[in-house]
């Protein structure tokens, strides 16, 4: 693995083959990050962070910047856990 774990897809962290819809969750995390100053999804640990990331609900947080609902549709597709539903390019 050659990166930040923050900004991984989760068949990544995994050890699982991956396309480029690895990616796509990659630019995700940072629009993310962009939009809200914190990464969608935290962790202490990658084995953590993969539980974290299948359990956790991706959340918006409003007080912080109140994005469309466009915005969040985008978000939602690109940071959607099976690559297989995934947005492509």
């Amino acid at each position: 693995m050659l990166g930040s774990p923050l900004n991984m897809a989760p068949e990544v962290l995994s050890g699982k083959p991956y396309d480029n819809k690895a990616d796509i969750w990659s630019v995700g995390t940072v629009f993310y990050e962009m939009l809200f100053a914190r990464p969608p999804f935290v962790a202490k640990n990658i084995v953590d962070l993969i539980k974290t990331i299948n359990k956790k609900k991706l959340r918006f947080p409003k007080h912080i910047n109140n994005i469309s609902k466009t915005c969040q549709d985008v978000l939602i597709r690109m940071l959607t856990v099976d690559p297989r539903k995934r947005i492509s390019w």
